[in-house]
């Protein structure tokens, strides 16, 4: 479990990335990354839901590298597809 954490961690700090090339992001990107992710989170109810989106979007983690990592956690296949659907509606609505 700390190594993953670790590795999340490497991650959300952009030492690590899946192509292998990061690029840093301009401080409007990050503004509004910023503002989008604080959308979300007051949309989501529940902490849970929060960690789900968190790692799914920040991290870039598929719901498979999410069951793998954290199998205590977050198990269940079907809570994964419904926070994804949840945020992807969130952000079509805060996008339109």
């Amino acid at each position: 479990m700390m190594d993953a954490l670790q590795a999340l961690k490497l991650l959300e700090e952009g030492h690590l990335s899946r192509s292998g090339l990061t690029r840093e992001k301009s401080r409007e990107e990050r503004a509004e990354a910023q503002a989008l992710w604080e959308s979300i989170q007051e949309a989501l109810l529940h902490e849970r839901e929060q960690q789900l989106a968190y790692l799914l979007y920040n991290c870039g983690l598929t719901a498979a590298e999410i069951m793998h990592i954290f199998p205590q956690e977050f198990g269940d296949m079907r809570e994964i597809s419904r926070v994804r659907l949840a945020v992807i509606k969130l952000v079509g609505k805060t996008l339109a």
